[in-house]
């Protein structure tokens, strides 16, 4: 998130992350309520139950774009579009993603309005 918003978020706090995310008018909810994953692998998430995405509708009423943070999130496409959200399945920020940094980068920027563009912006 940090190099798609052109800052680093490494000496922030959680609590300053949070608040750069609204800053940039960006939502950050877990699409699952409750799984168990024994390690860092979200392939790994088994009992997985998604969250009610109706209360989010209810909470915020004026998203415009939903994007998943990998194909596991991506399991609740289907409860999202139910909702007339439009989604997005962006290449996972894991360390475990072979795509290209850059290229998940540019994929993550063209997701938030007024991120920088180019190498030269940031």
């Amino acid at each position: 998130m940090g190099a798609a918003l052109g800052k680093s978020l490494n000496s922030l706090s959680y609590e300053d992350r949070l608040e750069l995310l609204k800053a940039n008018r960006i939502g950050l909810w877990d699409a699952f309520h409750i799984g168990f994953r024994p390690g860092s692998m979200d392939a790994d998430i088994t009992e997985a139950e998604l969250n009610d995405f109706a209360v989010l509708k209810g909470a915020a009423p004026s998203i415009r774009l939903i994007c998943f943070n990998g194909k596991e999130a991506a399991e609740a496409k289907e409860s999202l579009s139910r909702l007339e959200y439009n989604t997005w399945l962006l290449p996972s920020s894991s360390g475990a993603n072979r795509v290209d940094r850059q290229v998940r980068e540019y994929c993550w920027k063209a997701a938030i309005p007024g991120a920088p563009r180019r190498q030269k912006d940031v």
